[in-house]
């Protein structure tokens, strides 16, 4: 397994990329590549469906955690940097792998049948986003910032979110799709991504804690336990639960244009400095997106609102493939990561020249039967 977990650094100094170790019945699983926030390449998607494996035959391991060496983020996403470089190499078997590999990841987690904890403090978005949301226990401190971005840059929002995004109250996970809005502690907690807030200063006590636990007599029972003393309420207020109800009104017009008209009205109204800051931002998410991408994305969204997590995954995997040959990605990507220029050629200048030819290949994919 070396060859998976190891990789080097700039000072040639060899570091792995997922630091595992194993005290008193806690599976300690942590991402470590800082230099790229984490960003999850194919070893570390490797790396980690090995030791969930080797873990889970293994009558060492009674709990795993999954969390991060930095403080400041858990994942920022799957390394698409590196995806665009092998789609313009040609290695489209390099990229196929890659998902199918990063989807099932996803999917092992969600069918564990060993307790799975998340740490999702700092930021987590895309692929990252996808690990915390199959595990069991989904923690947040005061500093978690959590986003599904991925139609800034020309995609949709993968790794299952369509599934638990529509699991959010009302249409608050729709919001996150399609504006790509960083969702703070309040609002993780508020729309049930999150199961437990804990101050980020408490992360070490309960690491003891659990390790201190009977985890090998009951394991849940042991983590409920430490969880129902040690959690808290985060002290900020949630916008998403603050706008709730506008939220609801403009994202359950049955035509996306309608509903972008609307917030319009919404931001021209008399607000306050933080509430009118917060709406702009998320306003700058529609602006920016790919026009394809929020189609697409919006009508994912409509038609698989009640769909199985399976089939979710399935149609991400269809989806994924057809962004590649028939969408925004590649040049989302060039514009926001490579050149940074921040200027996308988008295929499509506003909503209203997406056209039917453009959807076709993605409506059929949305329309078949998994």
């Amino acid at each position: 397994m070396g060859a998976l977990n190891w990789s080097r650094d700039n000072s040639m100094k060899v570091t792995p990329l997922i630091i595992t170790k194993v005290i008193q019945g806690i599976g300690y699983l942590s991402l470590n590549r800082p230099a790229a926030l984490n960003a999850l390449n194919q070893e570390m998607v490797d790396a980690i469906h090995y030791y969930l494996d080797e873990w889970e035959k293994s009558e060492d391991v009674n709990v795993v955690v999954l969390k991060s060496t930095s403080p400041n983020f858990f994942c920022a996403g799957g390394d698409i940097k590196a995806l665009y470089h092998h789609y313009k190499n040609n290695e489209l078997a390099t990229i196929e792998k890659f998902y199918t590999r990063e989807y099932a990841l996803n999917q092992k987690l969600s069918a564990y049948t060993k307790p799975t904890i998340a740490i999702g403090s700092g930021l987590v978005m895309g692929g990252g986003l996808g690990l915390v949301q199959q595990c069991d226990y989904r923690l947040v401190t005061e500093n978690s910032e959590w986003a599904m971005p991925e139609t800034a840059i020309g995609f949709f929002p993968d790794v299952g979110a369509i599934w638990f995004l529509n699991k959010c109250p009302g249409y608050t996970g729709w919001l996150m799709a399609l504006s790509g809005c960083r969702a703070n502690a309040a609002d993780i907690m508020y729309t049930v991504l999150g199961t437990h807030f804990l101050s980020s200063e408490t992360l070490e006590v309960f690491y003891q804690g659990l390790e201190k636990a009977p985890t090998h007599t009951d394991a849940r029972a042991c983590i409920d336990i430490l969880l129902e003393n040690m959690s808290t309420t985060p002290q900020m207020e949630s916008p998403i639960s603050h706008f709730r109800q506008e939220i609801d009104t403009f994202l359950s017009e049955e035509d996306l244009s309608i509903s972008l008209n609307a917030f319009e009205l919404l931001l021209s109204q008399k607000l306050g400095k933080s509430e009118k800051q917060w709406l702009e931002n998320v306003g700058q998410g529609f602006a920016n997106a790919s026009p394809l991408s929020l189609v697409v994305t919006h009508q994912y969204l409509k038609k698989m609102r009640s769909a199985s997590l399976s089939a979710v995954f399935e149609t991400d995997r269809k989806l994924a493939n057809l962004f590649l040959d028939h969408g925004d990605f590649i040049e989302g990507v060039r514009a926001k990561l490579i050149d940074r220029d921040g200027m996308p050629k988008w295929l499509n200048a506003d909503l209203y020249d997406v056209s039917v030819q453009d959807l076709e290949p993605f409506m059929n994919a949305l329309n078949e039967k998994n």
